[in-house]
């Protein structure tokens, strides 16, 4: 994964923050699921068009974790999204 890749949500998901936590609905497969206050960070941020590599850096800086550690993690949860079909790779 480059720095400077966009993801943006697919169309046909809708997102709701509740508490610390994001619940996301597939409406094509009708299944839910929920992000940990980790991820609802990360979801925001593709929500605000940063590139994968501004979402690195404001997550680090909000987290005690190293640059190394949070791409691996990242790197898994975008294929996860992606796969699932709730986020699309746009640049």
């Amino acid at each position: 994964m480059k720095t400077n890749d966009i993801f943006q949500k697919c169309d046909d998901v809708i997102s709701k923050k509740m508490d610390d936590e994001m619940v996301l609905v597939n409406l094509k497969s009708e299944i839910i699921y929920t992000l940990n206050e980790t991820g609802a960070k990360f979801w925001e941020l593709i929500e605000e068009g940063k590139s994968f590599g501004q979402i690195i850096t404001e997550l680090q800086a909000e987290y005690n974790i190293t640059k190394e550690e949070l791409t691996t993690e990242l790197e898994a949860i975008v294929s996860q999204l992606v796969e699932r079909g709730l986020i699309q790779h746009v640049k």
